[in-house]
């Protein structure tokens, strides 16, 4: 026999083998991290006043004769907490590296006026949404996701 018989055989992925991914984006994939916390913080904060205010709204409205602007104002609160919820899953995946797409709809969901503290939420989600365009960042979920 001529060389290494099993040079040729592919027997599966090497799990000593480098990375794919280039070296900058592996440096730089802690750059996640810090907006996710972030969105993370203050959409946990957020939260809760949406909690305390539907709750305060409910017990309002079931004391009282309900009226038209009493149950917009609860579907408004929430569909909000609904976003609320989709912008923490989103700051989690973008701590964790994975799910590309749902942390990018977290961050887009930061944006949107829809909560009752969306100023503190838009800088934090402007943020995430340029890290998350960075050219190597979608590399770096890659690399987490199965």
């Amino acid at each position: 026999p001529q060389g290494n018989p099993l040079s040729g055989a592919d027997h599966g992925a090497n799990p000593y083998a480098a990375s794919h991914v280039p070296f900058e984006s592996r440096t730089n994939a802690r750059v996640t991290f810090l907006p996710g916390v972030c969105l993370i913080v203050v959409t946990v904060t957020t939260s809760l006043f949406l909690a305390l205010a539907l709750m305060v709204g409910l017990t309002a409205v079931f004391q009282q004769k309900m009226s038209e602007e009493d149950l917009l104002g609860i579907g408004f609160l929430a569909v909000t907490l609904a976003l609320q919820i989709l912008i923490l899953w989103g700051g989690i995946n973008m701590v964790r590296r994975r799910g590309y797409a749902l942390a990018l709809a977290g961050a887009i969901a930061a944006v949107l006026p829809f909560s009752l503290c969306w100023c503190l939420q838009l800088p934090f989600g402007v943020w995430a949404l340029v890290v998350l365009a960075a050219p190597g960042t979608r590399a770096i979920f890659a690399t987490t996701d199965r």
